[in-house]
């Protein structure tokens, strides 16, 4: 399944995908990346900037369980190279 990105304050992403996908291309100033509700324990999240750095890498403990990363940094740019089950919040600083 493709991933659905919905461009708000925060960036909404559903879906799957196991390939790089461009989830947002200037320069965004990430509070936060929101996990809810990762269906399945050891699905994955990762999470990296424009030119292909770790913003984050999250992982299913609990099925179910959303899990909050403050991140408090100005990125260029935002991919999802994985991101097997859940919805995602990426909530910018003002």
């Amino acid at each position: 399944m493709a991933l659905a990105i919905t461009a708000l304050n925060p960036l909404v992403v559903t879906g799957t995908t196991a390939t790089s996908v461009s989830v947002y291309k200037n320069e965004i100033d990430i509070e936060a990346v929101y996990w809810y509700k990762p269906t399945t324990v050891g699905h994955l999240l990762s999470v990296k900037d424009g030119v292909g750095n770790r913003i984050a890498l999250l992982e299913c403990e609990i099925s179910n369980e959303s899990i909050r990363l403050p991140i408090g940094w100005p990125y260029k740019g935002i991919t999802i190279d994985d991101m097997d089950s859940g919805t995602v919040f990426i909530y910018r600083r003002a």
